[in-house]
């Protein structure tokens, strides 16, 4: 009985194992299933050559083309300024800026040009001294040639050197009488007043600081890509400069039009960019209503006009993937293709190679996509072209 009761649940044990493993191996076997993946729908646009006209990005801050510090070249106190002698006022060459208490210099004019009336005076006493010593000699008869100091001769020099030195020192009271009023160097606004009426001044006491009106420069920095695609306006010495291509400056919803002149003299050390100065005419007038004032100071987007890049293969940008890439779709299946870029802007690339006209361009954003998958053209895209 003790061995049965052992043995019991070892043989209950035993036999259901054997049961499991005979259900097992009875079982039926399931059928693999291959799942088969989908085809990609993807949207294509065939590509062109067409003509391509390049446009440089640039940016710049304006700056005069000359500004100015007016300090005073007289002493004395302001007694009266222009009435546009205020800071942002527009001026002309010649205005009346500030004008300093003159009286002590016209004074000096009257007294210089009394004094060169005496010295004029005392020039024709010699002359005539002069004329009577060469009589008396002959009427004497005395022979031979007189001498200097008999014609008076050094006596005529310091006078005529009297009268000079009169004339020069009226010429200087004219002037310290005329640099009393402080006049604008030219056509310009009044970035800074400093003085005012009731203020002394000494000789290099600052005026104000203007700057002229005429025109304005931007300095624009470029890359390498971006000269090869521009045609600069290079000077060389002994040659006649040559106009630039035109530019448009954009700031505040405003627009102007402007002309590359020049290039900067040598390449940013920093930055190794090479700059160029465009120049807008007339900043300040009314020639387009629609602008405002190109002011000093003002950072400004610069378009430049470039060069026209013919039968140029011109797509997307979105479509140029990482690595200078492209997606086709070439008999049913996505084919990577690499290809050389010419130019990109924020909205198109230019391809120099890897592509031809009518090539089916996938512009379907694919982040990940393996070359040779199988796709489907869904509706075609819009041609950029």
């Amino acid at each position: 009985m003790k061995l049965l009761k052992i043995l019991g649940p070892v043989l209950v044990l035993a036999l259901g194992v054997g049961f499991m493993a005979w259900m097992l191996s009875t079982a039926p076997e399931a059928k693999k299933r291959e799942k088969k993946a989908s085809p990609l729908v993807v949207e294509v646009v065939a590509v062109h050559a067409r003509d391509y006209p390049v446009t440089i990005r640039s940016f710049g801050e304006v700056k005069a083309r000359t500004e100015t510090t007016i300090t005073a070249e007289v002493a004395g106190k302001i007694v009266e300024t222009g009435p546009h002698f205020n800071e942002g006022d527009y001026v002309r060459k010649g205005e009346l800026l500030a004008r300093i208490d003159d009286r002590d210099y016209r004074s000096a004019v009257t007294i210089a040009r009394a004094d060169l009336a005496a010295q004029q005076v005392k020039l024709e006493q010699e002359q005539a001294q002069s004329r009577q010593a060469l009589i008396d000699w002959r009427e004497l008869g005395r022979g031979g040639k007189p001498s200097d100091l008999v014609l008076r001769k050094p006596q005529l020099a310091s006078a005529r050197a009297a009268v000079d030195s009169a004339r020069a020192r009226l010429m200087q009271a004219k002037t310290n009488l005329e640099r009393a009023s402080i006049r604008a160097p030219y056509d310009g606004c009044i970035l800074e007043k400093l003085a005012d009426v009731g203020q002394f001044v000494s000789r290099g006491t600052r005026i104000a600081r203007v700057f002229a009106t005429d025109y304005v420069e931007i300095s624009l920095p470029l890359t390498d890509r971006q000269l090869a695609l521009v045609d600069l306006p290079e000077q060389y010495r002994d040659a006649a400069p040559r106009p630039g291509p035109p530019v448009v400056l954009r700031a505040n919803g405003s627009r102007w039009r402007g002309r590359i002149t020049r290039t900067a003299a040598a390449v940013d050390p920093k930055t190794r960019q090479q700059h160029v100065i465009a120049r807008v005419d007339d900043p300040y007038g009314r020639a387009d209503g629609a602008r405002a004032p190109l002011k000093i100071g003002l950072y400004v987007e610069a378009e430049i006009e470039g060069r026209t890049l013919r039968d140029a293969i011109v797509i997307p940008r979105a479509a140029l993937r990482e690595n200078d890439t492209v997606f086709l779709a070439v008999d049913g299946h996505l084919k990577r293709r690499t290809v050389k870029v010419t130019w990109t802007d924020k909205d198109e690339a230019v391809i120099g190679e890897g592509l031809k006209s009518g090539d089916q361009l996938i512009v379907s954003p694919m982040p990940y996509a393996a070359d040779g998958a199988e796709i489907t053209v869904g509706k075609p895209a819009k041609d950029p072209t």
